[in-house]
């Protein structure tokens, strides 16, 4: 009973404290809706976002077949689609289509400033490394330079287990074929064929290492021919003298020195 009153005491003491404090719940109710509303609104924007995003970058009529030059205008028109809705994935891959399209037309310095504002802008983006392997290929075209040959070695060691780390070994072995080093070339090549068996990839290096091998047979491991150790032939006289000196050691252990034996005393 005492159990039961003290319930209703203190169901009673908190309708007193809310008609005390009504104004202030209702301030906290509200600000709780209000900031549902916000992130509710947030979320469908940042959808509505990308589904508009989406809709605008499949619009543009790029290039449809490997080295055939996109429209005029393409590479624009996928910049505007990055600097309108720069906050989504579709967004972020127009970026990359837009430094794509400059670097095809040959336009390698608007290219390379494309894929730098990729990096920096989507640092955690998946593409990131794709990214930086085009900046690689600018600072490589149209002539090589060791700029160049620093950031596919970058690449390599920053995305190692990534498609671009490969990417970038093919390049750089190249690079050095034509510093005439086709020894580190070869290092090279040696590592994507055993690294990519199966794949286009793997298949081209093997080209390059077959054609390496051909111009310079000498760095073929196969061709290295290891020199038996030499047997020591003894002279006539050596082995015989070699063989009077195991007689001798023969005869010393079979044959024991005579005993001594003592002549009779005089008497």
């Amino acid at each position: 009973m005492d159990a039961e009153v003290s319930k209703q005491d203190r169901f009673y003491n908190f309708l007193a404290w809310l008609h005390v404090n009504r104004t202030r719940v209702l301030i906290v109710a509200a600000g709780a809706v209000l900031i549902a509303s916000v992130v509710g609104f947030l979320t469908w924007n940042k959808h509505h976002q990308e589904d508009v995003a989406s809709e605008a970058l499949s619009e543009i009529k790029g290039s449809t077949r490997a080295g055939t030059p996109a429209p005029a205008g393409t590479a624009e028109a996928y910049l505007k689609v990055a600097n309108s809705y720069p906050n989504t994935a579709a967004g972020a891959r127009a970026l990359l289509l837009a430094a794509s399209t400059f670097f095809d037309e040959q336009k390698y310095e608007e290219a390379k400033q494309q894929f730098e504002k990729f990096a920096r802008a989507y640092p955690d983006s998946p593409w990131r490394s794709q990214a930086e392997l085009g900046i690689a290929v600018c600072l490589d075209s149209p002539k090589k330079t060791q700029a160049a040959a620093d950031k596919y070695d970058e690449i390599i060691k920053r995305y190692a287990n990534e498609p671009a780390a490969d990417l970038a070994r093919l390049e750089l072995a190249r690079w050095q074929e034509q510093l005439g080093k086709p020894d580190l070339a070869l290092r090279y090549y040696q590592e994507l064929v055993k690294a990519n068996p199966y794949t286009s990839l793997g298949s081209e290096a093997g080209v390059q290492k077959q054609q390496i091998l051909e111009k310079h047979p000498e760095l073929d491991e196969t061709n290295k021919i290891v020199s038996p150790k030499p047997n020591v032939l003894l002279t006539p006289q050596a082995s015989a003298t070699n063989a009077a000196k195991t007689n001798a050691s023969t005869v010393k252990a079979t044959n024991p020195p005579a005993v001594k034996i003592p002549a009779p005393a005089n008497k």
